[in-house]
């Protein structure tokens, strides 16, 4: 499995046309060290399958994610709606220099 630095980045569901139940959730970013894309290219992943913010990283199908900064917007959203892991999101408010 590859690993790919985002920054910038957020969790979304692609579509609000599904229930809430059913809608599955990717990560969208800025990447830097994969093999397909650019560095600073903006994407959008496939699923999401595990997400562990102690550890700093989420995995998709293919690739595992390294978490840089967060995006602020998502973040004021996640503050906003109180999210359960407002705590360890905040860590990622600054860049991480050790990545």
């Amino acid at each position: 499995m590859q690993e790919v630095r985002i920054e910038n980045w957020s969790i979304v569901s692609p579509s609000s046309f599904i229930m809430p139940e059913l809608q599955s959730r990717v990560l969208q970013g800025k990447v830097f060290g994969h093999p397909r894309f650019n560095d600073n290219s903006p994407v959008s992943t496939s699923t999401i399958i595990e997400i562990d913010l102690e550890a700093g990283f989420i995995i998709t199908r293919n690739t595992k994610y390294i978490l840089g900064k967060i995006d602020n917007e998502y973040l004021n959203y996640c503050i906003s709606a109180n999210y359960k892991d407002l705590q360890l999101l905040k860590k990622y408010k600054e860049v991480k220099e050790n990545v």
